[in-house]
């Protein structure tokens, strides 16, 4: 059996890594695994109780219980990105995350699902569009996500609400 632990808890290895739990997905054991700011894995993980080799591996939220349907990721161009925004039918709110770097943005729709991450139907990233400017990326390497079937998710909630009895 998996040990307990909080899937938020985390310690700072080092200015550009951190270190935080998280369970194998192929037996479930619970592990430890580095990652850098950036989000990527340092180095593959070798699960110590199957021998799994472990890379990718993302911390366990709270299951899913706002929607049964499955959020099907997609980057985009910029244009396709602001226009997605723009054209959404409900009301989304702005958030930006200073622990990536450039700070991370997402839009959120809360009458989707009043808690983060399953809120988020849109990211990208705090650009700088000054070539001097730390957070500059050019435009190619820039990243824009958006959730494509936020209608089908939208379809499929199922009526819970996070802080009422959880």
């Amino acid at each position: 059996m998996a040990k307990l632990f909080n899937p938020y808890d985390f310690v700072i290895e080092s200015v550009n890594s951190i270190k935080l739990m998280t369970e194998c997905p192929q037996c479930g054991e619970a592990m430890e695994l580095v990652r850098d700011t950036d989000g990527i894995d340092k180095a593959p993980v070798k699960c110590p109780k199957c021998g799994a080799q472990v890379r990718g591996a993302k911390p366990k939220h709270k299951p899913n219980a706002f929607y049964t349907a499955e959020p099907l990721e997609q980057t985009v161009s910029k244009q396709d990105f602001d226009d997605f925004i723009r054209n959404y039918p409900r009301p989304l709110e702005r958030d930006c995350f200073g622990a990536y770097d450039p700070p991370l943005i997402t839009y959120n729709d809360f009458q989707l699902a009043n808690r983060y991450p399953y809120s988020v139907v849109a990211s990208t990233y705090a650009y700088s569009d000054d070539p001097s400017h730390y957070y500059y990326e050019p435009e190619r390497k820039r990243k824009y996500t958006i959730v494509s079937n936020y209608e089908e998710l939208f379809n499929s909630k199922t009526g819970y609400v996070a802080g009422s009895g959880e």
